[in-house]
C-alpha cells in the first residue's frame, strides 16, 4: 500500500490529477450510496397497501373498502385542464410579480457614517513605560 503511494506521489501531474478525480468520484458515489440507504430506510414505502401500513404501525386496519371508481373522459379532462389552467396561473403571477420588481418602486436603506480621523488635539502624551 505505502509502496502503491510512493508510485503516485513520484508520477507526473496528469497522473495524479487522474488519481484524484477517480478517488473524489469512487467516495463521493459511496457517500450518495449510504445516503441513499438512510433515506430509504427513513421513509415509508408509499406503494404498500394502507392495511400493511397500519399494520406496520400496529393499528388495526378495517376491511371495509369503497369499490374503485373509474374516471370518465370528461373527469379526466376537467382534471388536465384544471392543471394546465394551474401551470399557466402560476407562471403568469411568476412573470407579474418579476416586471413590479422590475418597473415597480423599490425603497433602499442606506447608512452614512460619520467621518472619523481620529486624531485627537490639545490630549497630553500618555507616557511609555516598559515591562519587564
Amino acid at each position: 500500500m505505502r509502496r502503491w503511494i510512493e508510485d503516485i506521489r513520484n508520477s507526473d501531474e496528469a497522473t495524479k490529477q487522474r488519481w484524484v478525480i477517480g478517488f473524489t468520484v469512487a467516495t463521493s458515489s459511496i457517500v450518495v450510496a449510504l445516503w441513499m440507504g438512510y433515506v430509504a430506510l427513513q421513509v415509508p414505502d408509499i406503494t404498500q397497501p394502507k392495511a400493511r401500513l397500519l399494520a406496520n404501525a400496529g393499528i388495526a386496519a378495517r376491511t371495509i373498502t369503497a369499490p374503485p371508481k373509474t374516471a370518465g373522459v370528461t373527469e379526466t379532462f376537467t382534471a388536465g385542464a384544471g392543471a394546465i389552467a394551474d401551470g399557466i396561473g402560476l407562471r403568469l403571477s411568476r412573470g407579474i410579480a418579476m416586471v413590479k420588481g422590475i418597473l415597480g418602486p423599490s425603497n433602499t436603506i442606506e447608512v452614512r457614517g460619520v467621518k472619523q480621523d481620529f486624531i485627537l488635539k490639545g490630549v497630553e502624551a500618555v507616557p511609555e513605560t516598559e515591562f519587564p
